[in-house]
């Protein structure tokens, strides 16, 4: 699967389309900084899958896309693509019949991608799954930039261990087995939401069971109940409760079959899991044996070589062992002439000798002579550069005393020109620092003025950002009272509406009370309003006084008999339910006043009752004979104590004169009689909050407009307050300005009156010295003259001496000359001597040197036929094994095949029983919102039924509502069975059918339950034995990339060792991988410790072990040479050099001596500032045109 070619279009700076092609070996790809080499490797990656933007260089995804430049316009559009050979048998799964593969990727600037293999449209995971355990990837060994070689190193030891997976071709096992595991998980959520229903249906049919009995005794009644009721309604009913009943089956038959399809597509994706399970390790088999094959024809082939390289090697030593022997006889030769000419020379060399010994001895008679004269001479010699050497001190005392005489009468008028200058200066420059003492004091008397305002603005900041911040506080505590006063409002106001709306709708009141209310507002006479509403309680005595009424509660005043007998005639008429009407002069018995005063009771029920005097008679009916004791053990005390009231417990007990007890918990009535209290309490209680959210309102707008009139203020006083502080900063710089001139004049004046000073004392000094040198001068003058008469006696007696001494020096020198000719002779022919001894040794010498490379040679012939044996054999046998190697992959290859295309058959059913059950869902979502229309409808006549008559409409017939019936008898009839009905409370007619039909689903569903758990339990056992087979893999690679990694280390350290450990050899699944390493000449330490060429060796050497254990396909070095000198330079490339038997290399680099060792060179430029174009070398010939081309 070696890599073709790269195509770019508009992915960064190769905004115009370039097509690079690689060949087989190694690639280079050179160019300076900043050109866009590294956008290759960006490109490559980016096509494979990559979607971290970080790890693209960029922080967005749209950072890929040409963003332009000064010269050129930014385009859309980004477009990669990358074709892979697939002819070398390393197909990945799926792709074996083809000959090569191209992959796609688009980015549009919209943000929308696109993604192709072979030109079809595909998603992003089949790209990466056509990549998962061929090493190449985004995150695989296959591509090797220059910070991953130190993240290598760097990463933690559970980071590290990606690389060995990715070696050991479990990183798609890895994936299968989160996607199973994510299946798992999703099945167990629907399951746990199986059991959900499970247990509500469970719970539902212990209910249902309950009802059923009890329906069948509601039954009884209600059979005679039905004919009589409703027949019109029944109709309707009937309509309504058809269409409910077809919706409710079609809803079960959709939700049963969805739940089956459901349970049958869960199965169906966890067999076809196991299948793809099965197929990924019957790859990573087919794999295993495809590595197998390729590394026995790599033996092969290495084989070969080594066969050719042993014949060659023989025949370089044939020919070496003739070159020797023919050296060896002309050694021999020139030996033998050297020793004839060694003995010639010793017999010239006898006469020498005695002519050497006559003029040494003349020589010695003469130097004798030589050096007598010799003393006499140098002795003049000495008096006469003496006399000299005197002479001169004198002249040059003269000079000097002349010279520096001049000088001090200079010097002397030079300095008192300075002091008159100098005087002069003091005097101005007094004057100047006169005026600037004057200005620094004005200047400092401003700038004191300026502080204190400076002060006094500060202090009011302070002051007035302190009221600001208290008044901020205070308006945010204001705002957020008028917020919680806006919000209690709200609160309070929905409570009083909704009350109000429910005392207006009548809520809690039954029908008939409600119609004759109703028609007391729209025409009907006499009504003057319900029981709850004409009289009223305190709070605590409303439960009393409720349970003392119970149903009279809605009993409505008229104000006569007659206007309640013209109630009833038109409930009759309209058919709008029964009401009890109570006329204002209705007969009561007269009741005495009586006083209770005893423990535990309260009073008289009536007296803690108000109404008006119009309804006094009713309130005496309705609570002349209730006595309100504390509870309702004091009640019944008072009942067995004789008393004839009804006795009624502030929390509601009720017990009659008969003893009859009524008690427990209903707020209906409470809810009735408070309706009116509650409401006047709400509208009092909005009333105040209504008047609190202005209250608050008006003080948070002051408070704010305080805010805004410090705030202003603040602004004012800082504006003012930093001008102020600018004027001081300028004074101050000002003043700063003034003392420094002041201090520098103060200064050049003292310095100057030191000048001064120093000038009047040398001044001094020079007349002193002008004194002492005239006196040296005429002295020196006076012994001049003497020493030049010395002189010429002693030069006169000098040029005798030296004349002797000339003329023996000649004779000397004539001797010396005669003695070193002959010694010269004599040592001519010694030299000649050693010569000739110095080439008869080289001469042996060299014949025993070739001696011995004669025997070695011989010998190392004798090693090569042997060895060459050997390898005959090894390459026999390798090439059979191959050949059993090849045939096993057929096969493998065939079952595979035969695999894959099943898992398709099972995919393509897969996809339509997805679509089956989506459109099974999509149904029971349109019928439940059917259904639920029809259930709203019929629940709406259900509701009227059950308002009015507390009776199920459903159970009446359609046929019935034709019949003809007398409407005052069925009236009472119905009324009669109604009081039966209500005896028996509410029952659930449908309970008996519900009962059998959730039965039947509730055992389906635990069908359905059952069948689930067995299919996780068995995707559950293919997740271990994916675990065991992982762990298998894992440590058999990661033993021999540990093998590898051994060997190679000290071939690239020349020395040193490493080694590779697991950090918990127990979890084998999860376990980090730790990297040692010692290089030679240093302890063992941690790889942190080690140089960055060392590191760099050291990471490259664990990517090449598992080269050798996992090749893949292609490997692209970005600039990972850079740390390396020149000798590991030249063994990583003799290491890349070797991997290209079986990988091909694309290498980005600045050394030259890695462009060296390219097949083919490309080089990218940029021409034109922001843009990329590549041109392409070939070793050994021209520059090619630039690939870039506009497409």
């Amino acid at each position: 699967m070696k890599l073709k070619s790269l195509e770019l279009f508009g992915f960064k700076s190769f905004v115009d389309k370039t097509t690079i092609h690689f060949e087989e070996g190694v690639t280079g790809v050179v160019g300076p900084n900043g050109c866009g080499k590294s956008n290759i490797v960006d490109a490559i990656r980016w096509a494979m899958g990559e979607q971290s933007a970080k790890h693209l260089r960029g922080s967005e995804m749209q950072d890929v896309i040409f963003n332009g430049t000064s010269s050129r316009a930014s385009i859309g559009m980004s477009q990669v693509i990358l074709s892979f050979d697939l002819t070398d048998g390393r197909a990945p799964a799926g792709y074996t019949d083809y000959t090569e593969v191209q992959v796609e990727r688009r980015l549009y600037r919209s943000g929308e991608s696109e993604y192709y293999i072979n030109k079809v449209p595909c998603r992003l995971r089949d790209i990466v799954d056509l990549f998962l355990g061929t090493g190449v990837g985004t995150k695989a060994y296959s591509i090797i930039e220059q910070g991953r070689i130190g993240h290598i190193l760097a990463s933690k030891p559970e980071e590290r261990r990606f690389i060995i997976e990715e070696a050991a071709g479990i990183s798609k096992f890895k994936n299968r087995k989160e996607a199973a595991l994510r299946r798992i998980e999703s099945t167990e959520t629907n399951l746990a939401r199986l059991n959900d229903i499970i247990n509500e249906l469970k719970r539902q049919l212990n209910a249902l069971d309950r009802q059923a009995k009890k329906a069948e005794r509601y039954k009884k009644i209600y059979d005679e109940l039905k004919e009589r009721e409703l027949k019109l309604s029944a109709v309707r009913y009937q309509q309504w409760r058809s269409e409910v009943e077809k919706l409710e089956t079609e809803n079960f038959d959709l939700t049963q079959n969805e739940t089956s399809f459901a349970a049958k597509l869960s199965q169906l994706e966890l067999d076809s899991e196991k299948e793809r399970l099965g197929l990924t390790e019957m790859e990573q088999n087919l794999s295993g044996v495809q590595e197998k094959f390729y590394i026995q024809q790599n033996s092969v082939k290495l084989h070969e070589a080594s066969l050719e390289f042993q014949a060659s090697k023989l025949k370089d030593l044939a020919k070496q062992q003739d070159t020797y022997a023919q050296e060896i006889e002309t050694f021999k030769l020139k030996l033998k002439k050297a020793e004839e000419e060694i003995g010639k020379l010793n017999q010239g060399k006898v006469g020498f000798d005695v002519q050497v010994a006559q003029a040494t001895e003349k020589i010695r008679e003469i130097e004798e002579t030589f050096r007598s004269a010799t003393q006499v001479c140098a002795d003049w010699q000495l008096k006469t550069e003496s006399a000299n050497r005197d002479i001169l001190k004198c002249v040059g005392v003269v000079a000097e005393s002349q010279s520096r005489l001049d000088y001090l009468e200079r010097r002397e008028v030079e300095v008192e020109g300075k002091i008159a200058k100098g005087q002069a200066e003091v005097d101005a420059m007094d004057r100047v620092i006169k005026e600037l003492e004057r200005k620094v004091k004005n200047v400092d008397t401003e700038l004191s003025d300026l502080k204190q305002l400076g002060f006094k603005l500060a202090d009011e900041v302070v002051i007035v950002r302190q009221d600001l911040e208290q008044k901020r506080a205070a308006f945010n505590i204001a705002l957020q009272n008028f917020e919680d006063a806006k919000n209690d409002l709200a609160v309070k106001q929905s409570r009083l509406n909704s009350l109000e709306e429910l005392h207006q709708n009548m809520e809690g009141f039954r029908d008939g009370v409600k119609n004759v209310l109703k028609a007391a507002g729209q025409g009907l006479e006499g009504i003057c309003g319900p029981i709850s509403e004409i009289i009223d309680t305190e709070p605590q005595f409303e439960a009393a006084v409720s349970a003392a009424l119970g149903d009279k509660l809605q009993y409505v005043v008229v104000k006569s008999q007659e206007e309640g007998l013209e109630a009833i005639e038109y409930l009759k008429q309209q058919s709008k339910g029964r009401s009890t009407f109570v006329p204002l002069n209705i007969k009561t018995a007269p009741q005495e006043k009586q006083t209770f005063r005893a423990p535990g009771i309260v009073g008289s029920l009536l007296e803690n009752v108000r109404f008006s005097d119009d309804y006094k008679q009713i309130a005496q009916y309705l609570f002349g004979d209730c006595l309100l004791v504390e509870n309702l053990k004091k009640a019944l005390d008072l009942w067995r104590g004789g008393t004839d009231k009804t006795l009624v417990t502030l929390q509601g007990e009720v017990v009659d004169r008969a003893g009859i007890v009524s008690g427990g918990m209903s707020l209906e009535g409470e809810a009735l009689l408070g309706y009116k209290r509650r409401i006047e309490e709400l509208q009092q209680e909005v009333s105040l909050s209504k008047a609190k959210v202005t209250e608050t309102e008006k003080e948070a707008l002051t408070l704010k407009s305080q805010v805004q009139s410090l705030e202003e203020r603040l602004e004012t006083l800082s504006r003012d307050s930093h001008g102020e502080e600018i004027k001081l900063v300028h004074h101050e710089k000002d003043s700063a300005r003034l003392r420094e001139e002041t201090n520098r004049y103060g200064h050049d004046r003292d310095r100057l009156s030191i000048e001064i000073a120093n000038a009047l004392d040398e001044k001094k000094e020079i007349e002193k010295e002008k004194g002492e040198v005239v006196k040296l001068l005429e002295d020196s003058v006076v012994k001049q003259e003497s020493l030049e008469k010395d002189l010429t006696e002693f030069q006169v007696k000098l040029t005798t001496a030296s004349g002797e001494k000339d003329r023996l020096s000649q004779s000397l020198a004539q001797a010396k000359a005669q003695l070193e000719q002959v010694e010269e002779r004599n040592l001519a022919i010694d030299r000649s001597v050693e010569q000739w001894i110095q080439t008869k040794l080289e001469l042996q010498e060299g014949i025993e040197k070739r001696v011995v490379e004669i025997n070695s040679g011989q010998l190392e012939s004798q090693n090569l036929s042997q060895a060459q044996v050997s390898e005959k054999a090894a390459l026999e046998k390798a090439l059979k094994e191959m050949d059993g190697l090849a045939q096993k992959q057929k096969e493998l290859r065939l079952a595979y095949d035969s695999l894959s295309a099943r898992v398709r058959e099972k995919e393509v059913d897969l996809r339509d029983m997805r679509r089956r059950h989506e459109e099974f869902v999509k149904a029971i979502h349109t019928n439940d919102l059917k259904l639920a229309e029809s259930k709203r409808q019929l629940q709406f006549l259900v509701d009227q039924i059950l308002e009015r008559y507390k009776m199920d409409v459903g159970q009446y017939s359609v046929e019935l509502s034709a019949e003809g019936w007398n409407v005052d008898e069925e009236t009472q009839i119905v009324a009669d069975l109604k009081d039966k009905l209500e005896k028996l409370g509410s029952v659930h007619v449908g309970a008996i059918e519900e009962y059998d039909e959730l039965k039947n689903r509730y055992e389906f569903l635990v069908k359905q339950q059952e069948d689930l758990t067995r299919s996780l339990e068995s995707l559950r056992r293919a997740i271990q034995k994916i675990n065991r087979v992982s762990r298998e893999r894992f440590l058999k690679t990661f033993e021999l990339v540990n093998e590898k990694f051994q060997e190679i280390f000290p071939r690239l350290f020349k020395g040193g060792r490493a080694k590779l450990l697991l950090v918990d050899e127990e979890n084998l699944l999860e376990s980090g991988v730790e990297i040692v390493a010692q290089p030679p000449g240093k302890k063992l330490q941690s790889i942190t410790l080690l140089s960055g060429g060392e590191k760099a060796l050291t990471a490259v050497g664990l990517i090449f072990s598992i080269f050798l254990i996992k090749p893949s396909p292609f490997c692209l070095l970005d600039e990972v040479d850079a740390p390396l000198d020149d000798a590991n330079i030249d063994r990583f490339n003799d290491m890349v050099r070797e991997m290209t038997a079986h990988s091909q290399f694309i290498v980005i680099t600045h050394n030259k001596r890695t462009m060296e060792r390219t097949d083919c060179l490309y080089g990218v430029t940029m021409e034109e500032a922001g843009v990329s174009k590549v041109v392409s070398v070939r070793l050994g010939g021209d520059v090619k045109e630039p690939l870039s081309q506009v497409a």
